[in-house]
């Protein structure tokens, strides 16, 4: 079986890991809950829920939207992830809805960088419109800052593309300094599906704190690849663990690939999930990782936050649970629509 070994990934890895940084106490955590795991995100000091609330899968009912805030809220979770306006706009108000921004470590995502005008635009230009696009974020919100300001830049193959417009992440770190300086964001982040560029990222950017990448049972390899770095070789998690920098994960679940069978269908179901669906199963692997702050699954509804939180603190995987999702995973890779194709860069 080809992840026999994650169940053993907990353990002493994961308190040589964690034990960098002494667990905070309750008292100290933001929105703490006994329900929920709490790591540190790297050099941040931030103490964040191990399961995050990201804005993908909106129902696009901002009535649906607040219950779905306030629940996560309720249950400990304290990260809360946008990419779109749309999703900013929402959170904004859900946040508003609940008095939960004191609650909640916020982030403001610049997907802009992918824009290909833009892209080859001057600097100043680049940078007027990284400043604008926080502000107008901010507004959205509901809120003077974000606790992360993080970069999406475009997709492509390594090694060349898009490795050679590398130019953007300095200017945006730069123009990320300022905002710092004036109070409209705490940390910077950078996402991407691409292992290299944030390899690349993690060595070069010294203003970066916290790197999101994607990765889940199938789609995992890429975490343990050797990377050349001055240093000699290193694994992309190991790298990022020894410059301190914070990891968030995303699509736990592959998108929709994962539940293109009967034993994922209760992810699209209204009714809770129970701890020992295969669906948990694919969580628990991910939660399992020492080196992952947190990780955002997709959640519709109020009671898909309720199954994701119950499962954080159900442990590692046993051989027989590894089976039967090693079982359930196989062809996943194949169900994979065109814009999902990136993911076969996180192949072993």
């Amino acid at each position: 079986m080809k992840k026999a070994s994650a169940a053993a990934l907990g353990g002493a890895l994961l308190s040589r890991v964690a034990g960098a940084a002494e667990a905070a106490s309750p008292a100290s955590i933001r929105n703490y809950n006994e329900l929920m795991e709490y790591r540190r995100l790297g050099r941040t000091g931030l103490w964040c829920s191990h399961v995050g609330l990201g804005g993908h899968h909106l129902s696009g009912d901002q009535e649906m939207r607040d219950r779905v805030v306030a629940q996560a809220l309720d249950l400990g979770i304290n990260y809360f992830d946008t990419t779109s306006d749309g999703e900013a706009e929402e959170l904004g108000l859900a946040l508003e809805a609940c008095q939960g921004r004191d609650r909640a470590y916020v982030v403001r995502d610049f997907l802009n960088a992918r824009d290909p005008t833009l892209r080859q635009s001057p600097e100043a230009e680049y940078k007027r419109v990284v400043r604008d696009h926080l502000e107008n974020g901010l507004k959205m919100l509901r809120t003077d800052h974000v606790d992360v300001f993080r970069m999406t830049p475009p997709e492509g193959n390594p090694p060349d593309y898009p490795m050679r417009e590398f130019w953007n992440v300095h200017w945006f770190a730069q123009e990320f300094e300022k905002l710092k300086q004036e109070g409209k964001c705490r940390f910077m982040g950078l996402s991407t599906h691409n292992p290299e560029f944030q390899g690349r990222a993690v060595r070069e950017v010294l203003q970066l704190d916290v790197v999101y990448l994607p990765y889940n049972y199938v789609f995992s390899g890429a975490a343990n690849r050797l990377y050349a770095n001055q240093e000699g070789e290193g694994r992309l998690f190991e790298l990022c663990h020894t410059k301190d920098k914070g990891i968030v994960t995303i699509k736990p679940f592959m998108k929709t690939a994962l539940f293109r069978t009967d034993a994922f269908k209760q992810r699209y179901e209204a009714k809770k999930r129970e701890v020992d669906t295969v669906a948990s199963f694919a969580l628990r692997f991910v939660l399992a990782n020492p080196y992952i702050t947190v990780t955002i699954p997709g959640m519709d509804i109020p009671e898909h936050v309720v199954a994701n939180v119950k499962v954080v603190k159900s442990g590692p995987l046993t051989e027989a649970e590894l089976k039967t999702l090693d079982y359930y995973c196989q062809g996943v890779p194949e169900l994979l629509p065109p814009e999902y194709q990136w993911a076969h860069l996180w192949i072993a």
